[in-house]
């Protein structure tokens, strides 16, 4: 929950990416097995989805954290924020 209430004093305009693959290196390039569990990540959005403000954006990727694409979409998510912000 301190992600949320961090998140929610934001002032100016907010997302959250949300990569559903994984946020660890390892869990990609050491063990996979080992390294993956997604039941807390899945615990970490369910609760961000409940204690974000409604005007906090989430955007779930089916994508990990390290992923190229992953990248792409959050450049993307940034954009759209400062062209909100702008006059």
């Amino acid at each position: 929950m301190t992600m949320a209430e961090k998140l929610n004093k934001a002032k100016g305009p907010t997302a959250v990416i949300f990569p559903l693959k994984g946020f660890s290196f390892a869990n990609i390039h050491v063990d996979k097995e080992e390294f993956d569990d997604p039941e807390p990540d899945y615990l970490l959005l369910e609760t961000l989805k409940r204690h974000l403000r409604p005007n906090i954006k989430i955007t779930e990727c089916d994508l990990h954290m390290n992923d190229e694409e992953f990248a792409y979409r959050t450049a993307d998510v940034c954009s759209t924020l400062y062209a909100e912000k702008r006059p």
